[in-house]
């Protein structure tokens, strides 16, 4: 089974506490058990793909915090790096300035020189995954980041300068997907991705997702049927 090695520093997690007391509720979670652990009986197979390996990439400046269409121009944005690392956006296609910010590296990382009073990037939709084995995303790079700066007197937690969130009006339900190994993400604030809740569910929101690549593309449908017998176990 292939297992994801993944790294986040400095990010901080909000988690929601729910209680279930209802007899519908307690079916509902015997219900929840079952099918994860059914699943994962499906997801437990033998790894016949092969084996990422890091290697040698480039090392990647993004300059602004806008999001949208991928354009040459003046700017990197966070997606056209993303886009660059994966190779899915080819150098040949930047202009000269952009083409400037890229040097190269040991290994595959993105780091930040945002503007003043522009360290939070708006996203307009998802990102592309991160499946570039060995990728480091640095918020530390980013001018006016001290590891030595903390919100709390109590707990010394160095605080983030370049922040990611959905733009207002985007329903964007997730931050970074992360479908490689070794991937490091750290010294970003990432915060306030979600979806609505419809018919059919798309595989779960979350600031930072951690899958592999049979969960793509985002959404998937999913059906099955119940035996009578089963049907009478969950009400």
């Amino acid at each position: 089974m292939k297992l994801l090695k993944f790294k986040i520093i400095h990010h901080c997690w909000a988690i929601e506490n729910r209680s279930y007391t209802s007899k519908t509720h307690l079916r509902g979670l015997r219900f929840s058990k079952l099918l994860s652990f059914s699943l994962l009986l499906l997801i437990v197979v033998p790894k016949i793909a092969l084996a990422q390996t890091s290697s040698a990439g480039p090392k990647i400046l993004v300059n602004s915090n806008q999001d949208g269409e991928i354009k040459a121009d003046e700017f990197l944005t966070l997606r056209e790096a993303i886009s660059l690392i994966n190779g899915s956006l080819k150098v040949e296609q930047l202009s000269n300035i952009e083409k400037a910010q890229i040097t190269p590296s040991q290994a595959s990382q993105i780091s930040f020189n945002l503007p003043p009073n522009q360290t939070t990037i708006y996203l307009q939709e998802v990102l592309p995954p991160l499946s570039t084995p060995g990728l480091i995303i640095d918020g530390t790079t980013q001018p006016g980041y001290n590891s030595k700066k903390s919100p709390t007197v109590e707990i010394n937690i160095p605080q983030p300068v370049v922040s990611l969130t959905p733009a207002e009006n985007a329903e964007v339900f997730r931050g970074f997907t992360v479908t490689a190994d070794n991937v490091t993400i750290r010294g970003l604030s990432i915060y306030g991705f979600n979806s609505s809740h419809r018919a059919t569910e798309s595989t779960p929101p979350a600031d930072i997702f951690i899958a592999n690549t049979f969960t793509l593309p985002h959404t998937f449908k999913c059906s099955f049927s119940l035996s009578p017998h089963f049907r009478e176990f969950i009400g």
